[in-house]
């Protein structure tokens, strides 16, 4: 499944915020395979957050097996687990999100771009933590710099006029494709940036048409009225999902499609499988030996209360025969060139085995057994 777009992005951190801002965050997961589960708690109340990085941010009602914690979930448990969440809020148009926790200022940092991070730094931009260490021509991400964030990234959707639109197309170099132009000026991802040019009547691979500025402009603001008022939607070829939106796409108006009430539920649903299935990430391999080892535990354990019984039992028969045996041991003791026949001779009850004078040992069966 392809990566979240930035407006999809915004879109579900609104979902999020009445559920979890100004909650406490009670645990953190780290669930293998860059995908992480958040429970906060808020008004007496649980809200599950599933983060997968790139492809989904949504409350979720699964929680699957967590296994062992992670040094990365200890870092982050031992900063800010049981912390008010102060803030959830997207970085201006870009693909990150960012909580801010009222514990010595910390914010937690989800890149949803690249390869995908998570990054927690403390009241100063200092990183503490780092899910991945990435070093980068002017960047780095590692424990110990400090975490910086892109500038400004175009417009903002919703907060944009008609008027700002066709400025911001009009001061735009006009010399390459029209997808690449929008691109720079509406951060809102490609699914959406085409279908707002093929609405427009322009080629998203070919240059915006002189005096079609206001047209994509309108398109534009077209596009915001239904992202906000259209259900979200996954688009269906012979059962099979090949895409989502957040609203109607022109390109698959021939295809299947069935809608959610919110973006969080249509992420939910469409991951719940791979989240169902065992991550190829080692972790069923570690699964197996661990359960291999309680296995040889329990067959040892077993075995050693077997051989408890026997012990108990052959204790028993010692304490029985106890004075048999001790003059068993002073006959032997006076003779000390008695054979065995000697010793079955004046110790009938006995059923000798063998006889070692030199290593001072007796063997012979108690009990007829």
């Amino acid at each position: 499944m392809r990566e979240l777009a930035s407006v999809e992005i915004g879109i579900a951190i609104e979902e999020l915020k009445p559920r979890i801002e100004s909650g406490y965050l009670r645990k953190f997961y780290d669930l293998g395979s860059g995908s992480f589960r958040f429970v906060f708690y808020k008004e007496k109340q649980n809200t599950s957050v599933y983060c997968r990085l790139l492809r989904a941010l949504n409350e979720t009602s699964f929680a699957e097996e967590a296994g062992a914690a992670t040094p990365f979930a200890m870092g982050v448990r031992k900063r800010i687990e049981n912390t008010l969440l102060t803030g959830l809020e997207q970085h201006g148009s870009d693909r990150i999100v960012l909580m801010r926790f009222s514990k010595k200022g910390y914010t937690l940092a989800i890149e949803m771009f690249g390869k995908g991070n998570i990054i927690l730094m403390n009241s100063s931009g200092i990183i503490e933590l780092a899910y991945r260490r990435l070093s980068f021509k002017d960047r780095e991400i590692k424990p110990g710099v400090a975490y910086s964030l892109p500038g400004p990234s175009g417009l903002n959707l919703f907060e944009s006029d008609e008027n700002s639109i066709i400025s911001a197309i009009t001061a735009a170099p006009n010399e390459g494709k029209a997808i690449n132009l929008l691109s720079g000026i509406l951060n809102i991802g490609p699914l959406y940036l085409e279908d707002i040019l093929n609405r427009s009547g322009i080629d998203p691979k070919g240059r915006i048409p002189e005096g079609a500025e206001k047209r994509l402009a309108q398109e534009v603001l077209a596009f915001a009225s239904r992202a906000k008022s259209e259900k979200p939607r996954v688009y269906l070829r012979e059962g099979k999902i090949i895409d989502y939106a957040i609203c109607s796409i022109e390109k698959y108006s021939g295809e299947d499609s069935r809608e959610y009430a919110t973006l969080g539920a249509m992420l939910d649903s469409i991951h719940l499988g791979e989240r169902s299935a065992p991550l190829d990430d080692g972790l069923s391999a570690r699964r197996l030996e661990i359960k291999a080892n309680i296995d040889k535990q329990r067959q040892l354990s077993l075995s050693m209360r077997e051989e408890a019984v026997k012990s108990a039992e052959a204790g028993k028969l010692i304490f029985e025969n106890m004075h048999s045996i001790n003059r068993l041991i002073s006959f032997a003791r006076e003779r000390k060139r008695a054979t065995i026949e000697d010793l079955m001779e004046s110790f009938p009850e006995f059923d000798m085995l063998g006889i070692d004078l030199k290593g001072k040992k007796i063997k012979l069966i108690l009990g007829g057994s």
